[in-house]
């Protein structure tokens, strides 16, 4: 097979995959399809090899969550997540007037979104580097270019003076792109940085806002000057914000906002910058004046007018109006004498003169996420994905969808309550499943340990009061812990951040990891194993002895379990003995923050899964056998266990007795046995490095 060409390799992988399908001789038929694999048509139904007892309850229902946007012509230009990933123009009348797909099989997002010349939108892409022109005149959609290298495009701006778009990416910093050649060059990075997460253009010079430890430059000068502010670097009147969110212009002046909510107006002269804190937009004109999203309101600002109004320097003067808690807002625009809002949630909200709000939700595309959390409750089975801000329920065969809130990183049920970790923010939800689903009444906002924490990858329930262990945003390290109490506490070691929270008793136990968002440990701390008394905070700490994010924590048997790429950790708080055990991890196997990482025990057995690879784990030798691959999420109910697969979307029953070793074979493992011998490249959809 090695001597054929890329198209007769993938047909034959794809025919053998259709035999090995075919041939599984006596299978059950489960709903669902693979869809297709390079092009080719993937066997459907899918057969389950026999004595193996799998029962498909069903494909999850779909979500809708969005990514970058802008306003623009008169619409909001937004792209929403799935394969394919689909470009949307949002009216403020809320119609969806515009809904393309994005082309290419392996795009499904995309964080950049801009208005580019002659009147067209652009957009690029996260995880591929790609960059897309969309054509108000044609209403086509085409690729402009693929940058080499690049993974994300953080960042779009058009530049009218010098005719080019401006692209921010990681890991490769800051690109110029011609619009009608596409020709693409490298500018260069900011120095020390990863790439910028925002770009504008700004009194006539290109801005660029990097990360991780935050800069803000002049990307159209030689060799990207920092830029300053009566001779103060913009760095330090962010007030460490970990990056710069928004670069804009208003008035002829550069505004910059940090992700910590500090907003900068760059003057001049006598009054050479002013700075206001809480901000959540870059400011813009309303009702004759200027106004900016400040902690949940809309209030006037007098950017250039000295004076001490409140703690910050730039003069803050009435509310007008009062936005609907807890959302995030991807974008803004003023269409007449309204002022619109679009949250990353999907919801369009209106403000009339005189501070009367209005909100609907957009019909959106949906489509199938990928299942980041899922929880056992006693209100049925629920779960949220990556990139997907609603929440579905699976309970007696039905699958109910729950809308309007962001990214749901982790949900657990406690004191008759159900509890949702947010991103972005790190915002703790609480949720009564005796009244009716209603955000932001119910759930609503809990509160949050507030910034620089961002996401949400454990949560647990001690008594009747629910934690979140939080991360920092991008690469900066040092979580939190907050709870349902309002009570924050620290990181047990600091420097590092709780990515894993179980309960053990009255205490809370969890794992620690000294990794950033880039996966780069910070020297020379090792990660740790953690017992906090949440009354009296004090803390006992454990050094694993490895620089490795350890997650999936589980209390079992008076132990507690961790697990890392390489490593085991068997931990018995009341005599402390500790044992760390390097295990022989299937390849690709790694983590995020521990979001794929899970442990769990059923009829007597411990399980780990791994980035995908569900094993069979010895408790005793710490001894770790590998089953198959493909697993994201996990639910223990009853003496079954539910999984849910990474892209394929399905939840899966699986009783105790089959997770042994040798009960089946699975066309995941299939998958990846092609691409890691060398035959298939790029992956097959459903892989993920």
């Amino acid at each position: 097979m090695r001597g054929l060409g890329r198209a007769g390799r993938r047909a034959a992988v794809a025919a053998a995959l259709t035999l090995a399908l075919a041939t599984a001789g006596g299978g059950v038929k489960a709903a669902g399809s693979f869809g297709t694999m390079y092009g080719q048509p993937v066997p459907t139904p899918l057969l389950i090899p026999p004595g193996f007892h799998a029962r498909f309850l069903a494909q999850p229902v779909e979500t809708t969550q969005l990514d970058g946007a802008t306003f623009a012509y008169g619409g909001f230009w937004t792209v929403t997540t799935g394969y394919p990933a689909t470009l949307e123009e949002v009216l403020p009348s809320g119609r969806v007037a515009v809904a393309v797909q994005l082309p290419g099989r392996d795009v499904y997002g995309a964080w950049a979104v801009a208005p580019g010349p002659d009147e067209s939108v652009w957009v690029g892409t996260f995880h591929m580097g790609i960059v897309f022109r969309y054509s108000l005149a044609t209403g086509q959609v085409q690729s402009v270019v693929r940058l080499p290298g690049v993974n994300t495009v953080w960042a779009l701006a058009y530049d009218p003076q010098d005719g080019e778009m401006w692209a921010g990416t990681w890991p490769d910093g800051v690109w110029t792109i011609d619009p009608v050649t596409g020709a693409a060059r490298l500018v260069g990075r900011i120095p020390g940085e990863a790439g910028p997460h925002a770009l504008g253009v700004a009194a006539g010079q290109v801005l660029a806002g990097a990360y991780p430890t935050m800069a803000v430059v002049d990307a159209s000068a030689p060799g990207m000057p920092p830029v300053t502010a009566g001779g103060t670097p913009l760095v330090s009147l962010l007030g460490g914000a970990g990056q710069v969110r928004y670069v804009g212009e208003y008035g002829g002046h550069a505004v910059i906002l940090g992700a910590n909510g500090q907003l900068v107006w760059v003057g001049g002269g006598d009054l050479p910058y002013q700075t206001l804190s809480d901000c959540e937009t870059l400011p813009f004109t309303w009702q004759g004046g200027a106004v900016v999203v400040r902690d949940g309101r809309i209030v006037a600002i007098q950017p250039g007018v000295p004076g001490r109004w409140n703690a910050d320097n730039l003069p803050v003067g009435a509310t007008l109006a009062t936005l609907p808690p807890g959302k995030y807002w991807s974008a803004y625009g003023v269409v007449g004498a309204d002022v619109y809002l679009l949250a990353s949630d999907g919801t369009l909200v209106r403000v009339a003169p005189g501070g009367a709000v209005s909100q609907s939700v957009p019909p959106l595309t949906a489509s199938p996420g990928i299942i980041q959390t899922m929880a056992a409750t006693p209100w049925g089975v629920f779960g949220s994905g990556y990139l997907g801000g609603d929440v579905w329920r699976y309970r007696d065969g039905q699958f109910t969808r729950y809308t309007g809130l962001d990214q749901v990183d982790s949900i657990v049920p406690c004191g008759g309550r159900m509890y949702l970790g947010v991103y972005p923010n790190a915002r703790l939800y609480v949720y009564d499943p005796s009244q009716p689903w209603n955000p932001p009444d119910n759930p609503r906002p809990v509160g949050s340990p507030g910034y620089p924490q961002d996401r949400v990858p454990g949560i647990a329930c001690v008594g009747a009061t629910a934690y979140m262990g939080t991360v920092p945003q991008n690469t900066l390290l040092g979580g939190a812990i907050y709870s349902s109490a309002g009570r924050t506490y620290p990181a047990p070691v600091a420097g590092e951040t709780p990515v894993s929270l179980a309960a053990d008793g009255a205490d809370l136990v969890g794992s620690l990891s000294n990794q950033n968002a880039l996966g780069t440990p910070r020297p020379p701390l090792d990660a740790h194993l953690f017992l906090l008394d949440p009354v009296s905070g004090r803390v006992r700490t454990v050094d694993l002895g490895q620089r490795q994010t350890f997650a999936g924590v589980l209390v079992w048997n008076g132990q507690v379990y961790a697990a890392s790429r390489q490593y085991l950790a068997r931990w018995d708080p009341a005599t402390g003995a500790l044992v760390v055990h390097r295990f022989t991890a299937a390849p690709g196997s790694g983590g995020d923050w521990g979001f794929t990482t899970r442990m769990f025990a059923l009829g007597g057995r411990l399980y780990l899964i791994d980035d995908g690879w569900l094993y069979l784990v010895n408790p005793n030798t710490l001894a770790a056998t590998s089953l198959f691959y493909g697993v994201q999420q996990v639910a223990v109910v009853g003496s079954s266990v539910y999984l849910a697969f990474y892209y394929a979307r399905w939840l899966i029953e699986v009783p105790a007795a089959d997770l042994v070793p040798a009960s089946a074979v699975w066309p995941w493992n299939f998958w990846y046995d092609w691409r890691h011998d060398g035959h298939v490249w790029p992956p097959p959809p459903g892989w993920r490095d």
